[in-house]
């Protein structure tokens, strides 16, 4: 529940670690859950729809149509990525943990940079 509660992923990173500190190493299944929360938590600063497989071709983000962002620009920096409007689409045929993370990182500080420019506008 503590780790459900995060709503950053600093706060994760330090309720994992407080974890570890009184548990030990945490067994495959918690280092499971504390993935898939970091990538809810990255979706959502990200602004992102959804993240789901696409039925063994790999992994797809789905971002509203309005986004505002260059997703071309965005799958150019990453290998086993490419893009259509509203979607960035990872092959699973690598190592693809870390690049999703990757990612949703650099989606969400293009969002904060997005809605920074956005608000100076106003």
């Amino acid at each position: 529940q503590d780790l459900a509660a995060c709503a950053t992923e600093t706060d994760l990173d330090r309720r994992s670690r407080g974890l570890v500190d009184r548990f030990g190493p945490m067994p495959a299944e918690v280092d499971a859950l504390v993935y898939s929360l970091r990538v809810r938590l990255l979706a959502a600063a990200a602004d992102a729809l959804a993240v789901e497989s696409e039925r063994g071709a790999g992994l797809v983000v789905r971002l509203p149509l309005d986004h505002g962002l260059d997703l071309r620009s965005v799958a150019r920096q990453f290998r086993d990525v490419t893009a259509t409007p509203s979607q960035l689409h990872l092959s699973t045929a690598r190592e693809w943990r870390e690049a999703l993370l990757a990612l949703l990182r650099e989606l969400g500080r293009l969002v904060r940079a997005r809605d920074r420019g956005a608000a100076s506008v106003r």
